[in-house]
């Protein structure tokens, strides 16, 4: 190899060797990026503290509890019908040209559904959207039509047609089931607080604009009728103010509701999983070696050229 790449370096135009020394170092840098970031992750997962939905601070937060639906429709799996709080699948189709046959992805699919993470505090909504969403459930089973058969189960299919003459589909899918534990780390949000439910001064101070464009509500609050409202008529009129808003609103419900979503700093992970903590963390260790490996490589080889073309 180490021949090639000196042939290379003495040999090649210099357009050639300064496209092939950029990408190098482009790919040295976007594989050494992609694998520290996995490694972050594991160290924001092992340094995340765990809190409980009733008392999680505002801001990003580690919850852990187990699945629940929300109340209404069902979330049920598109290929094979199975209840579910989340899924995602893909269909691939099998393509058999003259020189080699490969998958390519025909449809896919994630579920963007809401769903609840339960622990023994309450309830906090989780909205997957641009989450990333680990988990244990994952079928692949094959076919021999876009859409597989219903009451097929999954992994008993036969790859049907797929290595006899052409076709053949291949279906993915991954599961979140309800009531299964669930892990989550993201942006935590109480909605139906504070200016989310009720803001008593926006709505006094409308109504104070009310009563003063009507010269009946206007003038009960003037008692010396000298047309003018002083310090003391004034205090009279916004206690009535938000008096009547207080009393409007007496017989409404109002709760909190908590959500967790993907964090508005793009810095942050958002991750959804029914898998151990500690095995999060191994696993996005592990992922990241073999990039930094890749990037170590590829900036050793545009060094190497480098030097070999200023050498020769």
């Amino acid at each position: 190899m180490l021949a090639g790449l000196h042939d290379f370096a003495v040999n090649s135009t210099r357009i050639e060797f300064f496209m092939v020394v950029i990408i190098l170092f482009a790919g040295s840098f976007y594989f050494a990026m992609k694998g520290f970031w996995r490694i972050r992750k594991g160290h924001i997962i092992q340094d995340a503290a765990t809190a409980k939905v009733r008392s999680a601070a505002q801001g990003y937060v580690e919850l852990i509890g187990h699945t629940k639906l929300m109340d209404g429709l069902p979330i049920v799996s598109p290929l094979t019908d199975t209840p579910c709080v989340w899924y995602r699948y893909t269909i691939e189709e099998y393509q058999n040209n003259a020189k080699e046959g490969r998958w390519n992805t025909n449809q896919a699919r994630t579920s963007d559904n809401l769903f609840l993470l339960e622990d023994e505090t309450g309830c906090c909504v989780i909205d997957p959207e641009g989450a990333e969403v680990i988990v244990l459930e994952k079928n692949c089973w094959y076919g021999d039509s876009l859409y597989p058969q219903k009451g097929i189960k999954p992994n008993t299919a036969k790859r049907a047609a797929l290595f006899a003459g052409g076709g053949g589909f291949r279906y993915t899918e991954y599961l979140l089931l309800e009531h299964e534990p669930l892990y989550a780390i993201g942006e935590f949000k109480t909605l139906g607080t504070g200016e989310d439910i009720l803001n008593l001064e926006d709505e006094v101070r409308e109504l104070i604009i009310k009563w003063k464009q009507d010269p009946r509500e206007w003038t009960r609050f003037d008692s010396n009728h000298d047309g003018q409202l002083d310090l003391q008529e004034w205090q009279k009129l916004r206690k009535a103010a938000h008096q009547e808003i207080i009393d409007a609103h007496q017989h409404q419900t109002i709760a909190a509701v908590h959500v967790l979503q993907k964090p508005e700093r793009a810095k942050l992970p958002y991750l959804l999983s029914n898998r151990d903590p500690d095995y999060l963390i191994q696993r996005y260790r592990l992922r990241a070696w073999p990039l930094v490996l890749l990037a170590i490589f590829a900036a050793t080889a545009g060094a190497y050229l480098v030097q070999m073309r200023i050498l020769a």
